[in-house]
């Protein structure tokens, strides 16, 4: 995974102005945000990867990535927020967010719920669910 330059990985959901050591937007601990431009590279580079591993983990729970061609044009086509180096997986994460659970389709979009017959809304909130409850507070 290559990984240059590191943005801050907020999404604008921050918990942690309500109490918690860990954000259940962008899971970094208050430490990390507060000190996100500062840290060297190398150390952002790992807690990006951490939080990859996080995010990829929770959905791999929820969703398959079906075709990678068909992901990546809709990263395209929704003009969401993602990271173009991210694991394929925290990419559907990336969509269902910026979507808000709404998309165009399965099919089109490259991935699919592990569960059958159920909408992207209802995966959305699955994995938004499964990822609030994964961090302590």
């Amino acid at each position: 995974m290559k990984l240059d330059i590191v943005e801050s990985p907020c999404i604008g959901r921050c918990s942690t102005t309500y109490g918690g050591d860990e954000c259940r937007g962008c899971f970094r601990t208050v430490e990390q945000i507060r000190d996100w431009f500062q840290l060297p590279n190398d150390q952002l580079i790992e807690i990006q990867k951490q939080r990859f591993l996080k995010i990829e983990t929770i959905a791999a729970e929820h969703a398959q990535v079906d075709d990678l061609d068909a992901l990546e044009r809709a990263l395209e086509k929704y003009h969401v927020r993602y990271y173009a180096d991210a694991p394929a997986l925290v990419q559907v994460v990336d969509i269902l967010r910026g979507r808000n659970g709404v998309i165009d389709g399965f099919v089109e979009d490259g991935f699919s719920p592990l569960q059958a017959g159920i909408s992207s809304a209802d995966l959305f909130n699955k994995i938004e669910t499964a990822l609030r409850n994964s961090v302590d507070i």
